[in-house]
């Protein structure tokens, strides 16, 4: 979810100012272990991954450059300074044609007000969707999504600054969303770590999607997308959920506060549409 907001971002940027864009993945080779640039499996997507260790050289030789010539600093618009856990619109993001580079994380729908379109057009599969026939095949084609993110956010210090949502707010979410629905829709888990949800939380599923390495995460975004009703937690994963398919008939319950700890900036993290519930975050 961070990579699509990041590149999303950048490609409206780089098509309004007519300038190539490069997806330097790098990174994931070098220093993100066990993390992988998942963006690409989208069809939008697979032809900007960039391989080669360009970067590096592209640093030394604008170095020698700068030295050579005595040129002032590149200016870069920093979002929000780069301030930790602050998630919202940053005004200044709306003349970029003064900076010649850009970083931040965008979480906002603000960024793509206008767009959204386009954004959606960024992010399809090319290929058929087999979770999304699996669900099909166990419980129908309509459905109840919901994402319970564990994995890292258990970590005791990612608990205190990002927050985990409890079980009584996703019974409170779901009760919210059939009230909305007027029936009982089955209730599909996607989750990243399936066997750490409470146990009484697990029994209200009718199906569980598990996570597996042989499918790209990009399938599991989309099919969760396609559910008649969502309820999620505070995961850029489930955000882009949400985003991909807005329709206006459509409950989307989420956690509020976003983060636990920080300026969430939730009315520019989270559309106007969307329903808050009150997350109720452990210890």
């Amino acid at each position: 979810g961070n990579q699509m907001f990041i590149a999303a971002f950048a490609r409206l940027a780089a098509e309004s100012s007519g300038r190539p864009l490069i997806l330097d993945t790098t990174f994931y080779r070098h220093r993100a272990a066990g993390r992988h640039p998942e963006l690409l499996a989208f069809a939008g997507w697979s032809g900007f991954g960039e391989t080669s260790d360009w970067r590096g050289d592209l640093s030394r030789v604008s170095r020698a450059f700068s030295r050579r010539l005595h040129a002032p600093a590149i200016r870069e618009f920093r979002e929000h300074d780069l301030r930790p856990f602050t998630v919202g619109f940053d005004e200044r993001s709306s003349d970029l044609s003064r900076f010649r580079r850009v970083s931040g994380y965008f979480q906002s729908w603000r960024y793509f007000s206008g767009h959204e379109k386009r954004v959606r057009e960024m992010f399809t599969l090319a290929e058929p969707e087999t979770v999304q026939a699996t669900i099909h095949q166990a419980v129908g084609a309509d459905f109840m999504g919901i994402h319970v993110r564990r994995g890292d956010y258990t970590a005791p210090a990612a608990q205190k600054t990002f927050g985990l949502c409890s079980p009584e707010y996703y019974l409170r979410a779901i009760a919210m969303a059939q009230d909305r629905l007027q029936s009982r829709l089955p209730v599909v888990l996607f989750s990243d770590a399936p066997d750490e949800v409470p146990h009484d939380l697990l029994s209200r599923f009718d199906h569980v999607v598990k996570p597996d390495r042989t499918r790209p995460v990009a399938h599991d975004l989309v099919a969760l997308s396609s559910a008649q009703a969502l309820v999620l937690s505070n995961s850029s994963f489930s955000w882009w959920a949400a985003y991909l398919r807005n329709a206006a008939d459509r409950p989307v319950i989420v956690p509020k506060p976003w983060f636990r700890v920080g300026n969430s900036a939730d009315a520019d993290l989270l559309l106007p549409e969307w329903i808050s519930v009150d997350a109720r975050y452990g210890a």
